[in-house]
């Protein structure tokens, strides 16, 4: 069992890097574990659009490119997760 329990109150604090529309939140949703996306990253207009629509509590949250986020200014994370761009 895990030391960690994240509830409402005291939610996993989580960082997406080429979050696309962010199936890592969507896996957090599916197993029910509460969670704050303190911050994500993502430059395609169309995956940001998709993103906004799936989670539009989180729109305001995005960093942009990744190579350009001043560390400094994001919030605290417990996990930082990524999935990789995908290329032709």
């Amino acid at each position: 069992m895990s030391r960690y329990k994240y509830t409402e109150d005291n939610p996993l604090k989580v960082f997406t890097a080429f979050s696309g529309y962010d199936s890592q939140c969507l896996a957090l949703d599916r197993i029910g574990i509460p969670y704050e996306l303190v911050g994500w990253s993502e430059i395609d207009d169309n995956a940001i659009r998709g993103h906004n629509a799936l989670y539009p509590q989180y729109a305001g949250r995005n960093y942009g490119d990744i190579q350009k986020i001043d560390w400094k200014q994001v919030p605290d994370f417990d996990l930082f997760t990524y999935s990789s761009p995908c290329t032709d």
